[in-house]
């Protein structure tokens, strides 16, 4: 952690710490008696001297408190925790005749999840390294004028991956993240939440032994679905709340982890706030309402049957084809020998992108993106040609567990075009009213889309969707059954 400039104003608060104490100034002050008001039943009172160690500290629950504090001249932190509400963070300065009197009524109450409201997540937090700090003579506060202090910070103590963390475990108590289903997710009704921290601006307004600290953050919130769509970009700047450092302790590492942590606490309270406006706003614009997961298509599309069925992995092969664009790949197959293919929702679910299909031999053709379920995640696609092979799509389920099954695609590389892995049927699954093929084979990203067919006799029997991925996971892949294909987007023969 380099925080070099910034101590040094923790050298000089020692300093002046030591020549106070030297003096018998304030450090020995009279108990105080206080009343504090909050306007909601049972709330938690909590108000901590920040000396290191702690040397006193009160605690209590209802609405009103007479809280006795001691007059020695430092900033208290004071915590008060509303259910239902954010947890609100404070400060009282205890120098001589301080405040008697407290009310604290401006709570932000939480909006949890619920049966109509869309499950929601944050995927990744990116921080750019764009610190600053100011500092103030607490009798600066709040003005923020005649700073003594003005530093640019190299790096702080934290990174993306602990506030992304730390604000999902939020989530996890507001009901937003299902933390009962940990593989199958509503493609409809889940979003997730992308933040840039683009700056963080530091302020602390100084005593001779302690400071209050607030945290200016500035995040650029993106709203994406589960295929990567951005569907709303607001950009908020957001103060934090109240937090009291000490610098009493004559231990400068003391002082640098105990100011380390508060940097955290303060840019994670900012992140919070400012994640909740952007909810309130994406609820005022219904961002957030449950909708129905069920697609139906008005118009019935009529295949033409294939000629001939796929009967073996090599009549497979030619019927698989890899589906691009001009960022990345997945697979598809052809359900008719005049062009129709079925792949996965999410391989194409680019807004006006621009997609080729490949075949076996190496022909390129311009696709066009005929009908989608993303619900299911399938899209239907259609290029113009004509096709010597092509799979028959199942009206019926046509696998057992145990059966052997291959998966026909392009895993991470155009070059493995049409590449086979041999696997078995692991389990039938069934998740709010879909049907999902469990299997061991191996597949990767690139495998989208593709068939899965079985060894025996070359039958399509499923779509490959995705695996389960993370350390000591492996062999676990989930398909959609072919059978499921035409009553999902409304085909027949």
């Amino acid at each position: 952690m380099k925080l070099i400039k910034l101590l040094c104003l923790s050298c000089l608060l020692i300093i002046l710490s030591l020549y106070f104490n030297g003096c018998g100034t304030v450090f020995s002050g009279n108990p105080q008696e206080v009343s504090v008001y909050i306007p909601f039943k049972n709330a938690k009172l909590i108000i901590d001297s920040v000396t290191i160690p702690i040397d006193s500290s009160y605690s209590g629950i209802g609405n009103k408190f007479k809280p006795t504090l001691i007059s020695d001249g430092e900033i208290k932190q004071v915590r008060i925790e509303v259910e239902g509400c954010k947890t609100k963070y404070l400060t009282m300065y205890t120098y001589r005749d301080f405040d008697e009197s407290y009310t604290f009524d401006r709570f932000h109450k939480f909006k949890y999840c619920d049966s109509m409201t869309k499950k929601l997540f944050v995927d990744e937090v990116t921080i750019a390294k764009n610190y600053s700090s100011k500092t103030y003579w607490y009798d600066e506060y709040p003005k923020r004028e005649n700073p003594i202090m003005s530093a640019t910070i190299e790096s702080l103590d934290m990174n993306g991956t602990m506030i992304e963390n730390d604000v999902n475990e939020m989530m996890k108590k507001l009901n937003y993240i299902d933390t009962t289903n940990q593989v199958f997710i509503d493609n409809v009704n889940t979003l997730q939440l992308v933040a840039s921290i683009t700056g963080i601006k530091i302020s602390t307004f100084a005593t001779y032994s302690s400071t209050l600290l607030e945290n200016e953050v500035s995040i650029v919130w993106a709203l994406k679905n589960v295929y990567g769509d951005t569907l709303r970009i607001d950009t908020l700047t957001v103060i934090s709340d109240q937090f009291a450092v000490s610098y009493s302790s004559k231990n400068y590492y003391e002082i640098r982890n105990n100011t380390s942590k508060k940097y955290y606490t303060s840019t994670l309270d900012a992140v919070e706030s400012s994640l909740h406006r952007f909810m309130d706003s994406l609820e005022k614009n219904n961002f957030l309402k449950y909708e129905p997961t069920t697609v139906e298509f008005k118009d019935k599309i009529v295949l033409s049957k294939p000629i001939k069925s796929t009967t073996n992995v090599d009549d497979g092969m030619k019927s698989t084809v890899t589906i691009k664009d001009k960022d990345g790949h997945g697979s598809g197959f052809l359900i008719s020998n005049d062009g129709y293919i079925i792949t996965n929702y999410h391989v194409v679910s680019k807004k006006n992108g621009e997609y080729s299909v490949v075949t076996n031999d190496g022909t390129s053709y311009k696709a066009k993106i005929i009908r989608s379920n993303m619900a299911i995640d399938l899209a239907l696609l259609k290029v113009e040609g004509k096709f010597d092979n092509a799979f028959t799509l199942p009206v019926n389920q046509n696998y057992k567990i145990g059966e052997e099954v291959i998966a026909i695609g392009t895993p991470k590389s155009v070059q493995l075009g049409q590449s086979a892995s041999k696997g078995i049927v692991s389990g039938d699954r069934k998740h709010k009213g879909s049907s999902y093929l469990q299997t061991d084979l191996s597949v990767n990203r690139g495998n989208s889309g593709g068939p899965i067919i079985l060894a025996k006799n070359g039958e399509l029997t499923g779509v490959v969707e995705f695996k389960l991925g993370g350390m000591g996971t492996e062999g676990v892949s989930f398909s959609i059954p072919a059978f499921e294909v035409m009553k999902a987007l409304n085909l027949t023969y």
